[in-house]
């Protein structure tokens, strides 16, 4: 059996932990796959053929963009010589292949640490091949021609494949990225990363799902959702919390919406959130690549939320929307009266019979499969 590792570096959220986990588990389907993270550790586990291996951690703040330990006790150039010591053990062990996501795309900061895993895999193994595992949409740079005209070069020296997580019909890749004619001999879309289709309930059940995804971002949209609570009176409301989501915000909620007795619950997340979909008439949730495939998957009427610190989740969305797949919730939709609206409006759409390609794991087994093969 070949051995593969797959290497993800999470900064703020954890959707590329969670779209990265779903390749990973299709990959151990048939190949050898350590899983390498290099943020915190987060409430989601892969298959449990594979071997985790949980670098020190490390996160970004927003601000600023700076590096910082999440445990406080080291500064980021010390983890990162602890890292390396870590990935040049492993890179000994002799892999087949490597997958590394998102990076040349984005994950600057970390170039160094990923091109000396690169370089040692490759000298431990002279037929080691690299794929790069990219989203859809990249976040915009202004200094965009000259940096991507650098990307293309790093992907050209390092990487075999890239592997974009588009349905093209949809979203190119080169809607982002400047200067995809260079590295066109490499690249391939996948479609969509998105678990196995879900099919939908014969008769959903009237319940409303309100999610966060990570929940580092959102609080005003949990907060205008429990505004109309009082005016779905045949609905039940379920509240679902990510890992980051503020504590003082449930409890607020909790509180606030007591009156309404079982009509509103609350959880963390969901190890069965499509089968809870599914069986729903509606989302509100943010956003994220993630979520928004979770939605595509079971069919089910959404608005989204989109964080607009950078572009990708507006851009996506939107184009969604004009779709008819779902509906963008702008910050004025967010009064109570203007949401309830949007919300009626949603439980009485229909739903496009079409869908995009969202078999991004399985086509991303395929295509590892294929890089294998090539001499």
């Amino acid at each position: 059996m070949k051995k593969v590792f797959f290497y993800c570096q999470h900064l703020l959220g954890i959707g590329h932990v969670t779209r990265s986990l779903s390749i990973v588990n299709e990959l151990a389907l048939e190949f050898d796959v350590t899983y390498v993270q290099g943020g915190p550790p987060v409430p989601l586990k892969p298959l449990p053929s594979v071997r985790v291996v949980q670098l020190d951690p490390l996160l970004m703040r927003e601000a600023d963009s700076s590096l910082y330990d999440p445990n406080g006790a080291r500064s980021p150039e010390e983890i990162f010589a602890r890292r390396a010591l870590v990935l040049e053990e492993l890179a000994a062990e002799g892999f087949d292949a490597g997958v590394i996501e998102l990076y040349p795309f984005g994950r600057k900061k970390f170039g160094p640490e990923v091109q000396a895993l690169l370089k040692a895999a490759r000298a431990k193994n002279s037929e080691f091949r690299a794929a790069c595992s990219v989203r859809d949409i990249l976040v915009e740079k202004n200094d965009s021609a000259k940096r991507n005209q650098k990307i293309a070069a790093t992907v050209r020296e390092f990487f075999q494949a890239v592997w974009v997580h588009s349905d093209p019909n949809l979203i190119l890749f080169s809607d982002t990225f400047s200067e995809t004619s260079l590295i066109a001999d490499r690249l391939s879309y996948t479609g969509f990363v998105a678990e196995p289709t879900k099919p939908a309930a014969a008769m959903r059940a009237p319940k409303i799902v309100l999610s966060l995804g990570g929940g580092s971002v959102g609080e005003e949209l949990f907060r205008a959702a429990a505004k109309t609570v009082a005016h779905f009176n045949d609905f039940q409301f379920l509240f679902v919390s990510g890992p980051y989501t503020p504590p003082a915000l449930l409890e607020d909620l909790k509180r606030e919406l007591a009156p309404y007795g079982s009509r509103v619950a609350f959880s963390g997340l969901l190890p069965n959130f499509e089968q809870v979909l599914a069986e729903s008439r509606l989302s509100l949730s943010m956003a994220g690549y993630n979520t928004v495939m979770n939605l595509l998957n079971t069919r089910t009427p959404g608005l989204v939320l989109t964080y607009d610190a950078n572009g990708e989740q507006l851009m996506r969305a939107s184009l969604l929307e004009s779709r008819g797949y779902l509906g963008v919730l702008r910050p004025e939709d967010l009064s109570p009266e203007r949401l309830q609206a949007r919300m009626e409006a949603a439980l009485s759409s229909s739903y496009p019979a079409a869908l995009p390609d969202l078999k991004g794991a399985l086509n991303s087994r395929l295509a590892m499969r294929a890089l294998l093969s090539e001499k």
